[in-house]
């Protein structure tokens, strides 16, 4: 199962990062989001692609983000 790290780089800037079982980063968001919340429907997005992704610890904000559409 992937691992999904949601992390702010040196600017501050809001990213996404997903590793494989084996440790490979198989995606990583090519730009920074301002907000946190962009940034996450960049994940949600991705996360439809593909079934190997489980959003674990972050249903939340992903919730989040479904209540604002």
């Amino acid at each position: 199962m992937a691992i999904v790290k949601l992390y702010q780089d040196n600017k501050k800037e809001w990213r996404i990062q997903i590793k494989s079982d084996n440790g490979k980063i198989i995606f990583a968001s090519s730009e920074g989001y301002i907000n946190q919340s962009d940034c996450v429907a960049n994940l949600v997005s991705v996360s439809h692609i593909t079934t190997d992704i489980v959003l674990r610890g972050f249903e939340n904000l992903v919730k989040n983000h479904y209540d604002t559409l």
